[in-house]
């Protein structure tokens, strides 16, 4: 979660394919030694780590079941979960 708050803090714009990369390269990938785990890695974290979250409309899957829920409180997030 600091590297998360440093690139929000750090700069204006979010910089999806740096966060992308640390994420699936340096802390998920440097864990994962088969090349097509790491590849995986790096397709599935395109899905979350990516401007289209910020749309309300953005679902993560074709059956609109899994979405991020909308900015609240963290009482929203529990009764979301």
């Amino acid at each position: 979660m600091s590297q998360l708050k440093i690139f929000l803090e750090q700069y204006e714009e979010i910089p999806w394919d740096a966060l992308n990369y640390m994420v699936a390269e340096a802390n998920y990938g440097g864990r994962v030694t088969d090349p097509m785990d790491r590849r995986l890695i790096k397709i599935i974290l395109k899905d979350f780590y990516t401007e289209d979250i910020l749309d309300d409309k953005y679902r993560f899957s074709t059956n609109d079941l899994y979405f991020a829920p909308p900015e609240g409180l963290l009482e929203t997030y529990k009764d979301y979960i």
